[in-house]
């Protein structure tokens, strides 16, 4: 028996996500995508933490910094 997601937990969710994330979305060609997946699976990641991590060292190469906006707390 699995644990429930509550709508409490469904709004700290959003909150969080509202908060300290940005979408960023591309397009590929057709196809391209289930083996995008397949890699992401093979490496036991999430494509968005294999495209994040990607981006991030080719930024390092460039000398291009990454600047996170602060948050307030509370």
């Amino acid at each position: 028996m699995g644990s429930k997601y509550t709508d409490a937990q469904k709004r700290a969710t959003n909150d969080y996500q509202k908060k300290n994330l940005e979408i960023v979305s591309f397009r590929v060609k057709k196809g391209k995508r289930a083996a995008y997946n397949q890699l992401a699976q093979k490496k036991n990641q999430s494509l968005s933490n294999i495209m994040e991590s990607f981006l991030d060292s080719e930024c390092k190469k460039e000398n291009i910094p990454i600047i996170l906006e602060e948050r307030g707390n509370g």
